[in-house]
């Protein structure tokens, strides 16, 4: 009586699945095969645990989003290449290329504040304006803007200043 014949596993596909958050068991039963089957054949075919391998793949996601929040938050260019070609007809009316050009052009898309704003609090570790003057009710409320020549046109408002208790009439 021959023993069961294991089933294949496609790790690319793993991999995709875990960088796409699925679970364990998500991935199991999309593979037609046990959970404890999948942490077996982990350990077997990849050195580690199912929870570590699942972390190590996430870590990727992860890092993945972090880059496309800062480059949201900062900004960024990029540039888009469209091969262009250029056709005549000869005598016997069939098209013939004549010439073939690579048009490039720079894109540039500009930060986005409120992702840079989520960007400071959740990993700079910045607090929201408001919180910081809940805090402390002498930070500035107004914000400091410049015209062209860089003069100050706005001043930012300070409140709750203390009252000067000399009384030394």
């Amino acid at each position: 009586m021959a023993g069961n014949i294991a089933k294949y596993i496609d790790w690319d596909k793993v991999d995709a699945m875990l960088m796409d958050m699925m679970s364990g068991n998500q991935i199991a039963s999309a593979l037609k095969i046990s959970s404890k089957t999948l942490q077996l054949r982990c350990r077997k075919e990849r050195g580690m645990n199912f929870d570590e391998y699942k972390d190590s793949m996430r870590m990727k996601t992860v890092h993945r989003i972090s880059n496309a929040l800062v480059k949201a938050a900062v900004g960024f260019s990029f540039e888009v290449t469209k091969t262009v070609e250029k056709y005549r007809t000869d005598s016997q009316g069939k098209k013939v290329v004549i010439n073939v050009v690579a048009e490039t052009k720079k894109i540039y898309i500009p930060p986005d504040a409120k992702v840079l704003v989520h960007v400071a609090q959740q990993y700079l570790g910045h607090k929201p304006i408001a919180a910081e003057r809940a805090e402390d009710p002498r930070k500035p409320t107004g914000y400091i803007i410049e015209d062209e020549d860089g003069k100050v046109i706005e001043m930012p408002e300070f409140k709750n200043e203390p009252e000067n208790d000399n009384n030394d009439a």
